[in-house]
């Protein structure tokens, strides 16, 4: 599910966060899928995008994440293509959610 990149990022992660932190980025590319896929018109694997965490969640503020197209996605969406997405992590569980450009 993780690209190289992403890997390497959650490397250098506490050890005791890296678990919860793989299942953002699951989320996140499930969450950009799902917001594609109407308009994209097919399903794109797992490395087609990549995931950049940049903010956690901070009392009611949800976290933040850049996402970047590493696969063409159609004509509207090529390679290099990006936006921001936001998450939660309450109690074990993980919700997040992107916007698209339209």
């Amino acid at each position: 599910v993780l690209l190289p990149v992403e890997q390497t990022w959650l490397k250098e992660q506490p050890a005791a966060q890296r678990a919860a932190l793989a299942l953002l980025i699951f989320s996140a590319k499930e969450s950009l899928y799902k917001a594609f896929n109407p308009r994209a018109g097919g399903f794109q694997g797992f490395q087609a995008a990549e995931i950049e965490p940049l903010a956690a969640p901070v009392n009611d503020q949800p976290g933040r994440f850049r996402w970047t197209l590493r696969q063409d996605w159609g004509e509207a969406w090529p390679v290099g293509f990006n936006g921001e997405g936001g998450y939660r992590m309450p109690e074990g569980w993980v919700l997040s959610g992107v916007w698209l450009r339209a």
